[in-house]
């Protein structure tokens, strides 16, 4: 039989081992008493000093509640003390500035229901999609926004794997105002029929245009576009003597209004114009009337406008020019020797000119 005292040292360990044991395995279902050990438990195969045998009848001995410690850094876990749960936006995110092509949108915080603890990231979206980079607070709209839904999403962090997101309301950016020339298209060469003028795009504001260019002559009080004339130079033609011509550049730039300046007039000098007139008889009487031809020219052979004949200095009949030369006759006039000319008034794209004098004799018949 053995002693009193080996078998209460018996009992003491394996007490202890049940305990050792126990705590690595599941604990009771039962969360609200603590956790047993299984009395029948027998350790026959553990090699220990003295050979411990199944005790039947050893109690059931209660283990303490032991307290979990919180360890810095380590996240929350759901259902034990100290872990993190998601915040609640009670106010969302918000958009605000000019919502156009190189203006900049800024997104309002949300405020989150726990007032400490939450960590707040951006990302802004273009029609749903996150846009490479869009991370901050701040975002400058692009030509590829344009007409689209555009939108930020507030996320609020309170640990790793607890986060909520808070988006904004849409906004649908248009198209950024115009570029403007600060300093206007400037026209250089000579005005000269057949000389080629060449004119520069001009300073524009922002960055970098694709420039375009009409040219116009002008027409009446207005102007009409020169067809064909759509680059940086334009050769003078005929067509353009005595008038005025001016350039027009556009500055297209993608997502922006299509700016446009113009350059001053450039005056273009006109065609110069010729004109002689002869009698078809030099010598004719009070009672006739003399016939006069008139022949004018100019290089473009396109004259228009109004022929005056003189005679001393006083008007006495007026023609128009026609293609190939015209034919007037003359009013009566008194005996005598007259000296006549006549005067080309000039149109839009020809000067006046003056013809040779010529002189007619008027004489009284003999009787």
């Amino acid at each position: 039989m053995k002693s009193p005292n080996r078998l209460a040292r018996g009992v003491s360990l394996v007490a202890g081992l049940t305990l050792a044991l126990t705590m690595a395995a599941p604990v009771s279902a039962q969360a609200d008493e603590p956790p047993v050990v299984n009395r029948d438990l027998c350790l026959p195969e553990l090699p220990l000093p003295l050979p411990i045998p199944c005790i039947p009848g050893l109690p059931e001995l209660p283990l303490p509640e032991l307290p979990l410690p919180e360890i810095p850094g380590l996240p929350g876990l759901p259902g034990l003390p100290g872990s993190a749960t998601a915040p609640t936006a009670t106010r969302a995110t918000a958009i605000t500035g000019e919502a156009r092509t190189g203006s900049t949108l800024t997104a309002t915080p949300p405020t989150w229901d726990q007032t400490t603890g939450v960590t707040t990231t951006y990302q802004w979206k273009r029609a749903g999609t996150a846009i490479a980079g869009a991370t901050q607070t701040t975002y400058v709209v692009t030509a590829d926004d344009v007409a689209k839904a555009v939108t930020v999403v507030a996320t609020g962090r309170t640990s790793p794997t607890t986060a909520t997101e808070s988006p904004s309301p849409v906004v649908t950016p248009t198209t950024g105002a115009a570029p403007t020339a600060s300093t206007k298209p400037d026209i250089t060469g000579t005005s000269a029929i057949g000389s080629t003028l060449a004119v520069s795009s001009g300073t524009w504001t922002g960055p970098q245009s694709t420039y375009t260019y009409q040219w116009y002559r002008s027409r009446g009080r207005g102007a009409a576009p020169i067809t064909g004339a759509t680059g940086t130079t334009y050769q003078l033609t005929n067509a353009d003597a005595g008038r005025k011509v001016v350039v027009l550049v556009f500055a297209a730039r993608p997502g922006y209004e299509t700016g446009f300046a113009l350059s001053d007039l450039e005056t273009v000098p006109q065609l110069a114009s010729g004109i002689k007139v002869a009698l078809v008889r030099k010598t004719v009487a009070p009672s006739q009337r003399a016939t006069m031809r008139v022949a004018i020219a100019a290089a473009d052979g396109s004259l228009g406008g109004k022929i005056d004949i003189f005679r001393k200095g006083r008007r006495i009949a007026t023609l128009t020019v026609r293609p190939g030369g015209s034919t007037v006759r003359l009013p009566r006039m008194p005996a005598g020797v007259h000296t006549l000319t006549a005067v080309y008034r000039g149109d839009v794209g020809h000067r006046s000119s003056t013809s040779n004098a010529v002189r007619l004799k008027v004489v009284r018949p003999r009787r």
